[in-house]
């Protein structure tokens, strides 16, 4: 419905400009004719010259200056994406630092390091540039490590540690891995408000799994260690949908931008185990395994070359910075009573993995 009330009104805003290109080029028209010889009206001429061409073109929908993609037959094209990637969750927090009576240092975390990553997909646009249909598979891996000691005139404290564990520490080190595999199947129908100008709605499958290590290694001063460990595997497949758009500002180049959200539903299995070496030796070991639902957000700006023509094939590039958001799809459990008898606290937290990517395309 939406695309035939867009289709509606390009052709009613074209047939207008039909009309009023027609009524301007005779009017010129008359206007030089009565005197040819004088240098006013034949700038008129001239006018009314580039007046019929634009008319022409206004009258053939295959003419488009700029655009390469805009109406050809359809073609089949696969890609392959290196990533540079980070992946930062929120609840990555290990220790803090301070003094008895405050907080006044600093909250140490995991940030994640740039990491390598592909992805590889295949595409075909139908004939007629109405409908184009893309299956795609990514795959990267994350990985963070830090130790931090107390600072100097500051006590360092842990985060994720017992009630009974050790208060002041000698030493705190935080470790994570991670791996990101997500499949995305995506049916848009593009089309052309101008002819350098597209936007192209699309709905589609995605599918995700996501599994990750955090642990943790406390040494309380005076001895007494506390391990922490924290394990998520989650899998999740539901509807996608967004746009995409290209702004050609030259034959070849173009700005490029998507935005998309999804809604997974699928299986989240946490474990989570501590344990300290003081206290009795005190343990506690959580698994929480559930069907539940994420939400997800990606967004995608960057620069884009087409048009490159090698032997029978076309090849693209582009370069982009990318970003996909999973909301509330940690989550960690904390003992507030010593006694571990109750006061389990459950947090959630978002997972971000964003950086560059950059594309190879081939179309056949």
């Amino acid at each position: 419905m939406v695309r035939l009330v867009v289709e509606l009104l390009l052709y009613y805003g074209a047939c207008m400009r039909v009309f009023l290109l027609s009524f301007l080029i005779f009017s010129f028209s008359l206007i030089a004719s009565s005197d040819p010889t004088t240098s006013a009206y034949e700038d008129l001429a001239r006018a009314a010259d580039r007046l019929v061409k634009a008319r022409e073109e206004a009258l053939n929908p295959e003419y488009i200056p700029v655009c390469p993609r805009a109406y050809h037959c359809g073609q089949l094209y696969v890609w392959g994406e290196y990533l540079s990637w980070r992946l930062h969750e929120d609840g990555l927090h290990f220790a803090v630092s301070g003094v008895e009576t405050s907080i006044r240092g600093e909250l140490y975390a995991l940030d994640g390091n740039w990491e390598s990553g592909f992805r590889v997909g295949c595409g075909y646009q139908f004939p007629g540039n109405f409908w184009e249909a893309s299956l795609s598979w990514l795959c990267i891996k994350m990985s963070d490590s830090k130790s931090v000691t107390p600072p100097a005139g500051l006590e360092l404290w842990a985060t994720r540690s017992l009630p009974s564990g050790p208060d002041d520490l000698d030493l705190a080190r935080g470790d994570f891995d991670g791996k990101i595999n997500s499949i995305d199947f995506e049916l848009a129908a593009p089309f052309y408000t101008r002819s350098c100008f597209s936007i192209a709605p699309y709905l589609g499958v995605r599918g995700d799994w996501i599994g990750k290590d955090f642990t943790i290694f406390y040494a309380g001063q005076g001895g007494g260690n506390v391990n922490f460990f924290d394990k998520l595997q989650m899998w999740g497949v539901g509807p996608q949908g967004g746009v995409k758009s290209n702004w050609y500002f030259t034959d070849n180049f173009s700005l490029f931008g998507k935005a998309g959200f999804a809604y997974l539903l699928g299986q989240f299995d946490e474990h989570q185990v501590s344990a300290n070496s003081t206290g009795g030796g005190d343990s506690n070991n959580v698994d929480y395994e559930f069907f539940g639902t994420t939400p997800v957000l990606n967004y995608l700006l960057g620069i884009e070359y087409s048009g490159c023509q090698f032997m029978c094939l076309s090849l693209d590039f582009w370069l982009g910075w990318e970003s996909t958001i999973w909301f509330d799809v940690a989550r960690t459990f904390q003992y507030l009573d010593p006694t571990l008898e109750g006061n389990l606290v459950q947090e959630d937290y978002n997972l971000t993995a964003s950086g560059l990517s950059f594309r190879l395309q081939v179309g056949f």
